[in-house]
């Protein structure tokens, strides 16, 4: 059972990992002179449980699954339940059971699909499952700070194009592995870059642009250069194609000076980045401060 050198090397990762977790909560319990309490104790032994359940299930459902992945989720996490806490410890215990119910859903997943090559059968429907959870926000949404992203419920919130994203990359891979040597395959191209044909690429570019519309639309341009990303890297390592990533690049640049052009906000934000100080009192607070802690304390803080 131990013998898998990939799941053993997953293993050392997610208690590195999950001792890194339990020594920041100790330096911010330290930073704040308070004393080592239940709730404390709780969110480190959750984060233990769910992570090494996981790599436990990884070892006996998917033995040759990547080793990186889940460890480094579980730093992302850690860092995030830290931050949260030292910010509002009321509102910590929530994610602790997000933490739980991703947890969960993702052992059912790792149960109950072996082989997750039959995704491939169902890449349509995941198109479409991306299209409305990003679409969702523009008619439904609420409006932060200039960005459409979040539905609300209640007291609930979330940010559908978050799911919206897992939907778009499973139908990415599924189109790459199935359509990869016809997209790589020399076609018709200018200035000097060899394309497949339109018939090929069709349904992948008209998926993204969907995608990087409705982002449009909402005004989340973070977001939208990240699905380009997603879309780029993915669609450069089914082909191992420098064409791709070249006009890639290309519109990107004319993408985000387009989009400098129409949204006032994005503009206030690289104006924001260039000097912050002028309005470190309100819009440029977060930059400035960041930059004095820095200047105060340097990288390392010390």
């Amino acid at each position: 059972m131990f013998g898998n050198k990939k799941r053993n090397l997953e293993l050392v990762y997610i208690l590195t990992s999950c001792l890194l977790t339990s020594f920041g909560f100790l330096i911010l319990l330290g930073s704040q002179e308070k004393h080592l309490d239940l709730s404390i104790v709780v969110a480190i032994a959750i984060f233990f449980f769910v992570f090494g359940g996981l790599s436990f299930l990884l070892r006996r459902c998917s033995p040759e699954a990547d080793p990186f992945i889940l460890p480094l989720i579980s730093l992302l996490c850690g860092l995030g339940l830290i931050m949260i806490y030292r910010l509002n410890p009321s509102q910590a215990s929530f994610q602790y059971l997000w933490v739980l119910l991703g947890g969960g859903v993702l052992g059912i997943i790792l149960i109950f699909m072996r082989d997750p090559r039959i995704l491939v059968n169902y890449k349509y429907v995941f198109a479409l499952l991306a299209a409305i959870f990003i679409f969702s926000t523009v008619f439904l949404g609420t409006e932060i700070h200039g960005a459409k992203l979040w539905l609300r419920f209640g007291r609930l919130s979330f940010q559908p194009a978050e799911l919206g994203k897992i939907f778009l990359v499973i139908f990415l891979a599924s189109y790459l592995a199935e359509k990869a040597p016809l997209l790589a395959s020399p076609g018709q191209g200018g200035l000097g870059l060899r394309l497949p044909s339109a018939r090929h690429m069709g349904p992948l570019l008209v998926m993204w642009g969907l995608s990087m519309a409705l982002l449009v639309f909402q005004k989340d341009l973070g977001s939208s250069l990240l699905f380009f990303a997603i879309f780029l890297v993915m669609l450069y390592l089914a082909t191992s194609q420098l064409s791709f990533v070249l006009a890639g690049l290309a519109l990107f640049s004319l993408g985000s000076y387009i989009c400098y052009l129409i949204f006032p906000h994005v503009r206030d934000r690289v104006m924001i980045w260039i000097d912050p100080w002028t309005v470190s009192a309100h819009k440029g607070y977060q930059i400035a401060q960041s930059l004095i802690a820095i200047a105060s304390g340097g990288v390392s803080g010390s």
